[in-house]
């Protein structure tokens, strides 16, 4: 994400394809770090996501694989976000995304007549009336 933020910092869409883990995500080493916000405390971590000041839509490809812990701890803290696409994979679920980024405008979920997702696909659409089931 660094090299990214360096060359388009008042980037306002972001499509995203490819592996990515959640390290290079979230510019620090793992979720455990995410949660410990102490003002008084300063932990180094990379550019991320967060940074992206101006960001209105991330669109995330079909590879790639978009993590309980980029929803929870990502997403959510980009301050102008109002539209994620994204491809459902089995780790992630209706409550997650209600919790972490019910208040977007818009998300769109790929994919959801494959694998088998049609129950996660009703409760989606029964906790979410801003998710776009394709």
């Amino acid at each position: 994400m660094g090299d990214i933020f360096k060359a388009f910092p008042k980037l306002t869409e972001l499509s995203l394809d490819g592996r990515c883990d959640f390290k290079y995500f979230s510019g620090i080493s793992n979720a455990g770090n995410a949660t410990y916000e102490r003002p008084d405390e300063y932990i180094p971590r990379q550019k991320s996501i967060t940074d992206f000041l101006e960001l209105e839509t991330i669109i995330f490809g079909w590879s790639f694989v978009v993590d309980p812990d980029m929803v929870r701890y990502c997403l959510r803290r980009v301050p102008k976000l109002k539209e994620v696409s994204l491809h459902w994979n089995e780790s992630l679920s209706a409550p997650l995304l209600h919790d972490s980024i019910g208040h977007l405008e818009r998300i769109t979920i790929l994919n959801t007549a494959h694998g088998g997702f049609q129950d996660a696909m009703a409760q989606v659409a029964e906790m979410l009336p801003n998710a776009c089931l394709k």
